[in-house]
């Protein structure tokens, strides 16, 4: 080979070499592999089963497991005792691979749980004997596998119950919650049916009941607790099972707790053993609060709203916040502060006596969120951080806090754009606070006159006199508050004394004669500020609406002399009126009432007709 194709040919490796690494997924480049199998979820009959462990004999369990995408697996496997399983690896449960997804790869399969059975996950590479067990941490006498439980194991020694409630605690309305006072020492009591005084039972606590489910098939975390229960040689049963016990002082505010041996978890209930393991929970009666600082709960656009939040029977070290969002009004949920939280402050500590012997330590905190706009509507709740862990307020909803206009709300009458015809005008007023006093009462009464400070009025009303003039003028109310807020509301008020001008017109005259009881009336009017109402009356008991037109009809019934009057009335209600009289002569009546005599000759032309027609027939 000579130099030029020696040459091409490293450039070719060169370049391959370059595309490989370039193609090769950066986290196997950048960090180690792990050859290990990680847990990820089991199923009971295809149905997810949470924190379940224990199961009706016969149930079909499936497991998941993942390990590393690019650790070179060539298999992964179930080994462990009981339902046909085995921890000899030649001969274990195979799983099958299921998907790869980013960096991890899942590998599924089931088996019949038909005894006690514990399990773990085992990957290997090449043949089944190079592997990795999957690593589960052990927790006092059990070793480090998953365990599932047969619930229906007749004959067998049967995982613990609990044989009465833990002594000096008293029960709640809740099921399994038990009530207990601080510093209290508690004793708690577990038998094992068909078991001996050599048994092993685990009691299990923790402050955090999701802490002891999660961990149950998965792993257990720092926050909870593995007690050896002793044998309680003092206390006999009815049936010979012996019985465990275990002594400790309650300094929490919750706890919560369960136990184990060999051969389960208690799942115990009224019917005997079931699926469902039982966590109880004993509490010092721990819950909190949060309400508005001011008492009456009413805020105003001027107020720092501020919370205080109650804890009863808590720790000191805690911590106790609001969280909120806040929108514009109750006609618009537009909100103008998405959801926040804060941080509550300690302000003070004192007891509140429950029992006799019994006083309850109340923590308060305050928490202060700002100033908002009249209308605006806070919704809040208080939050707490124990333990590293989030609660919500007790009550479990959200309360809401309306934010009220600071200043008087105002009402004046006479209404805006009134008028009146009599120049002494009496005015009154209603004024509402959302706190505070009223301070200063000011009514201008826009004729340049004294401006009246009716502070010290009783009636909520006062009377001015105006000059007899037509004129407007613009009414103002003017009140200050102990808040140091204040509002004005200015009604226009017109005075008019003048009379509206009505006229009737041609071709309507007093001579005016009717032979058939029809009339027509002609008017005009006229007003310096304009006519609320004109009407006709005609005389006789009928009325007619004109109001706008310049003419009216009517059509009298009977014969006579009848008086009409055009009528009109202005803004400020003063009226004018004329007058003029129609003569109705009405030669045929229209409206003539049925006499006897008519009735009678109306019968009779009806008979005679019938007569002769019924002759007529019988002549053809």
């Amino acid at each position: 080979m000579n130099h030029k194709k020696l040459l091409s040919l490293y450039l070719l490796i060169i370049m391959t070499l370059a595309f490989v690494i370039g193609i090769i997924p950066s986290n196997i480049v950048k960090g180690e592999t792990s050859s290990a199998p990680k847990f990820e979820s089991l199923e009971s009959d295809d149905n997810p089963v949470g924190n379940q462990i224990s199961f009706s004999n016969g149930t079909i369990i499936s497991v998941e497991y993942s390990v590393d995408r690019y650790a070179g697996i060539d298999g992964v496997l179930i080994i462990g005792q009981g339902s046909n399983l085995t921890e000899i690896v030649e001969n274990a449960l195979s799983l099958n691979f299921s998907t790869s997804f980013e960096d991890r790869s899942y590998y599924k399969g089931s088996f019949n749980l038909t005894e006690n059975t514990y399990f773990k996950g085992y990957s290997y590479v090449g043949l089944e004997t190079n592997g990795t067990e999957e690593e589960v941490e052990i927790f006092n006498h059990l070793d480090s596998w998953h365990y599932l439980y047969v619930s229906d194991n007749e004959g067998e020694i049967l995982p613990p119950e609990m044989y009465t409630k833990p002594v000096n605690t008293s029960n709640t309305d809740k099921q399994g919650v038990y009530y207990t006072h601080t510093d209290q020492e508690i004793t708690f009591y577990y038998q094992i049916h068909n078991g001996d005084e050599n048994d092993s039972v685990t009691l299990v606590l923790s402050t955090h009941k999701e802490k002891i489910t999660n961990g149950i098939l998965t792993e257990f975390d720092e926050d909870v607790t593995f007690i050896q229960m002793e044998y309680d040689n003092f206390t006999d049963t009815s049936s010979g099972d012996p019985i465990f016990q275990h002594t400790l002082n309650f300094t929490y505010r919750t706890l919560y707790f369960t136990a184990n041996n060999s051969y389960g978890w208690d799942s115990w209930s009224d019917d005997g053993l079931t699926t469902n393991i039982n966590i109880y929970e004993i509490n010092n009666g721990f819950y909190f609060e949060s309400e508005p600082s001011i008492v009456d709960q009413k805020y105003t656009d001027i107020d720092n709203v501020e919370f205080t939040i109650k804890a009863y029977n808590s720790t000191i070290n805690e911590t106790y916040g609001i969280s909120y969002y806040v929108v514009e009004s109750a006609d618009n949920d537009t909100r103008i502060v998405e959801w926040a939280e804060i941080n509550g402050t300690f302000t003070t500590e004192y007891n509140e006596t429950v029992t006799e012997d019994y006083n309850t330590t109340v923590r308060e905190y305050n928490c202060s969120i700002g100033i908002y706009n009249a209308n605006n509507i806070i919704y809040y709740e208080s939050y707490n951080i124990y333990s590293n862990e989030y609660y919500n307020e007790t009550s479990g909803s959200f309360h809401t806090l309306f934010i009220y206009d600071s200043r008087p709300q105002l009402s004046l009458h006479p209404y805006d754009q009134a008028y009146t015809n009599n120049p002494s005008v009496t005015f009154t007023y209603e004024i509402e606070l959302v706190r505070g006093n009223i301070t200063e009462i000011l009514l201008d009464f826009g004729d340049g006159s004294l401006i009246a400070n009716l502070t010290d009025d009783e009636d909520n009303s006062t009377t001015h006199e105006y000059s007899a003039s037509t004129n407007s003028y613009n009414i103002t109310l003017t009140v200050t508050c102990s808040l140091g807020t204040n509002n004005t509301i200015t009604h226009l008020l017109t005075l008019d004394i003048e009379n509206p001008v009505v006229n009737i017109i041609s071709p309507t005259t007093n001579s005016t004669v009717s032979y058939n009881g029809y009339v027509e009336m002609y008017f005009d009017w006229d007003d310096n500020l304009g006519i609320k109402k004109v009407w006709v009356d005609w005389g006789d008991g009928t009325v007619w609406n004109a109001t706008g037109d310049n003419f009216a009809s009517h059509i009298y019934a009977y014969n006579g002399t009848y008086e009409a009057t055009i009528m009109v009335e202005d803004l400020a209600g003063n009226m004018s009126n004329k007058t003029i009289i129609f003569s109705i002569i009405i030669e045929i009546s229209i409206y003539s009432e049925p006499t006897p005599f008519a009735t009678f000759t109306v019968i009779t032309a009806i008979s005679l007709i019938a007569y002769f027609g019924n002759k007529k027939r019988r002549d053809n």
